[in-house]
């Protein structure tokens, strides 16, 4: 079937006669987020476009101002004709959604199968078609009433009244008493220097989480995922890196076979596949739907391959930082981005990311305090939060934890 088989001329002429006889027709069509690509016929999409321009000119869109656009306006009053009723356009957009998504179904379908023929590499095929359709899913767009989204942000409040923080805890006091928890939507920046603990940090808030049946979602970009679970079971038991790293005999067996029969069970899902924008989408996507994670870190973000050449580092940076951030507020979920800093102590790559960040924190290295490291904590970052004064937390080294030095870190 071809998609010339999936359209509906009268029903595009119903949906523009609409917008014609009521403005708020022409709204509810803006609202269902109808583009040109809605309309097979050639006038059809050129009346569509000279409505949105209009709206966008704050002109009202009727028989009289979209024929000063050229259009016949016997043209347009056939298109009036076939509005039996203003009340029936809300139908008439559903109508035209559905024509549309098959249309875009089956030419998908096709550009997949051309590839499929093609290509001799089937994970590439399988991560084109998995990408391909998830970016069709179209989120319905619902107008709620203000009193409807206020009364949900005012509940939400409330029940932070009892549980202290309004998003997902992290095991940081100090994080949570300052960011109220990981917000959903939200794109949260830990950058430091090398040795300063921010993937630590992550890693310890995904093992917070996880440990309390949260699923949360890594992809690993440096690290490989038996080396970030050697270090959750190792973190979990107590035990040294650097000690199992050397074959010490001072490792306590017992205790990092206990860890590792708990550990295996945590809902942490690690992806340490090399990633670009568009496999990370799919990868992300994957996640949430199908395995419910509220929290997604990256670590990090520099390393995401650039499926195009770029003029510049900052561009290519620029443009990650701009699509996981929408990616955040489209899964509702929040993100760690791991950063490295530049030789000047900036984000590398891009003040993008630093515009994007509901929040950023950077870690820098301190002195040593034993086997311990003693590090200061910046917040560079808080959209909703008053400046704070720099802290001086703890990784300590004989079980890579993060901690505050309030906490009680023995």
């Amino acid at each position: 079937m071809t998609t010339e088989a999936i359209q509906n001329p009268t029903i595009e002429a119903a949906v523009l006669g609409a917008c014609m006889l009521r403005e708020t027709a022409a709204d509810l069509c803006c609202e269902s987020m109808v583009t040109t690509a809605h309309f097979t016929n050639k006038t059809n999409a050129k009346v569509w476009e000279t409505i949105k321009g209009l709206i966008a000119d704050g002109v009202t869109p009727d028989l009289a101002t979209v024929s000063q656009a050229g259009i016949d306006l016997n043209v347009l009053s056939a298109m009036v004709d076939k509005c039996m009723t203003v009340a029936h356009v809300q139908h008439y957009i559903d109508i035209l959604n559905s024509l549309f998504m098959r249309r875009e179904c089956i030419r998908t379908a096709h550009e997949i199968l051309a590839v499929a023929i093609d290509d001799d590499n089937g994970e590439n095929v399988r991560s084109l078609a998995e990408h391909s359709f998830a970016t069709l899913a179209k989120e319905r767009v619902k107008s709620e009433q203000a009193a409807d989204v206020i009364a949900k942000q005012m509940e939400q409040w409330k029940l932070a009244q009892t549980t202290k923080v309004m998003g997902l805890t992290t095991g940081n006091a100090s994080l949570d008493n300052y960011f109220g928890g990981l917000l959903p939507g939200a794109l949260y920046i830990f950058s430091g220097e090398p040795g300063a603990g921010k993937t630590t940090l992550a890693r310890n808030v995904c093992e917070h989480l996880a440990k309390n049946g949260e699923p949360v979602g890594v992809a690993s970009l440096e690290q490989t995922a038996e080396f970030f679970w050697g270090s959750v079971v190792a973190t979990r038991a107590r035990q040294s890196l650097f000690r199992l790293n050397q074959g010490s005999d001072q490792v306590d067996w017992r205790a990092m076979e206990r860890a590792e029969a708990e550990v295996k069970e945590w809902p942490i899902l690690v992806d340490d596949r090399q990633q670009t924008l568009t496999s990370l989408t799919s990868w992300a996507r994957r996640m949430v739907g199908k395995h419910g994670c509220k929290l997604l870190v990256l670590d990090y973000l520099q390393r995401i391959t650039p499926e195009e050449k770029y003029d510049s580092d900052e561009r290519r940076i620029s443009e990650c930082s701009m699509s996981i951030t929408a990616l955040a507020k489209t899964l509702k979920v929040a993100i760690i981005c791991i950063s490295s800093l530049s030789r000047e102590g900036k984000l590398r790559g891009s003040g993008q990311l630093d515009y994007d960040a509901w929040a950023h924190i950077k870690l820098t290295k301190g002195d040593m305090a034993g086997n311990d490291v003693l590090i200061d904590v910046h917040y560079e970052k808080q959209r909703t939060g008053p400046s704070c004064d720099s802290e001086q937390w703890r990784i300590l080294g004989d079980r890579q934890q993060v901690v505050c030095q309030s906490e009680d870190y023995r």
